[in-house]
């Protein structure tokens, strides 16, 4: 599998009042990708900031590759990447906070591990902020990711690669300002794609105030967590790796990709096997069975007997009917020997 042929990247970075941090965050990003050969766009979603973030983007925007998106939906991080991620060109798509908490020379790295999988998720494995922040990430990270949804992964991240394909294939609606990342890790799992986590540093703020409320912040997305973990997840459309064929199309489904080269309806396929009417009337006939064989075990085997041997010989009567229709017939489809 190789996720990221051509070394571009469009990155979404959601903002609200982070005049200090945009330059320097530019700065990096631009430093570290063009020394690796790395094409990239950078997607400025501003959350209707009050202090002159805007101008800052607008500025910087003359020299980089920059669009600034101004927010028309809903307030909140979660909906500033839905919105964001609608004007990304590239395959490989990419996600930062722009706190410069994580560090964007981390892009590079999980580029290239973008080759061999779907999704890679930055995993904070050495903190440089609070040690109260931190045992809030664990246990949440624990609680919530590995026993209530068994990922293996940091949901919370503020720093992901991925291709447009799994965005394309799990695209939803956040519930509400910081529901993203749990859900689109939980989709994406269970549509089949492979998640890397990739190890960084994840470093205190150092210029401006966090808009974190972290009591609020953890119950909503404590309680959009056990919405999500009792919501029916319905197999996922995967799209096609080439807009011009159908090749590499097909169907998510607990936790497997089913690649047809196909976009026919799910319903339409083997995944359902059989409609509810049909398990009704299925679960009836073994009640009915089961209830027989109780209250008369003899008649109940000698009707079942009767019944399997009739089928069977119609599908004798079957078979010899389309022997006898093929015989009357020419063939077809002819091939020589030499074929």
């Amino acid at each position: 599998m190789n996720n990221f042929p051509d070394k571009k990247i469009s990155i979404i970075i959601p903002v609200f009042n982070e005049e200090q941090n945009i330059k320097h965050l530019v700065e990096r990003i631009h430093a570290s990708l063009s020394k690796a050969e790395i094409t990239y766009e950078l997607i400025f979603v501003d959350d209707h900031s009050t202090d002159q973030t805007r101008n800052v983007i607008s500025n910087l925007a003359i020299f980089y590759p920059i669009i600034l998106v101004e927010k028309k939906g809903k307030r909140g991080k979660a909906f500033s990447i839905y919105e964001g991620i609608k004007y990304a060109q590239y395959d490989a798509v990419g996600m930062i906070d722009a706190d410069l908490q994580y560090g964007p020379e981390n892009f590079v790295g999980m580029l290239e591990e973008l080759e061999n999988f779907d999704l890679i998720v930055a995993n904070r494995k050495h903190y440089r902020d609070s040690l109260l922040r931190k045992i809030f990430s664990k246990t949440f990270r624990f609680a919530f990711g590995r026993f209530l949804f068994g990922l293996d992964h940091d949901i919370q991240a503020g720093l992901k690669v991925f291709t447009r394909r799994v965005w394309e294939t799990v695209k939803f609606m956040p519930h509400s300002a910081w529901t993203f990342d749990l859900e689109f890790l939980h989709r994406a799992k269970q549509a089949g794609f492979k998640i890397q986590k990739h190890n960084i540093i994840f470093y205190k703020r150092k210029n401006g105030k966090s808009n974190v409320n972290f009591v609020k912040q953890t119950a909503e997305i404590g309680i959009n967590a056990l919405r999500v973990r009792v919501k029916r997840i319905h197999p996922a459309h995967i799209p096609p790796s080439d807009k011009y064929s159908m090749l590499g199309a097909g169907v998510g489904h607990r936790k497997r990709k089913y690649i047809t080269h196909t976009t026919i309806p799910h319903h339409t396929t083997a995944l359902k096997t059989a409609t509810l009417s049909q398990k009704l009337i299925i679960l009836l006939l073994l009640t009915d069975i089961v209830l027989g064989l109780y209250i008369n075990p003899l008649l109940t085997l000698q009707i079942l007997v009767g019944v399997l041997s009739a089928i069977y010989f119609i599908d004798v009567l079957f078979n010899f009917y389309m022997i006898t229709k093929s015989l009357g017939k020419t063939n077809e489809i002819t091939s020589s020997d030499e074929e």
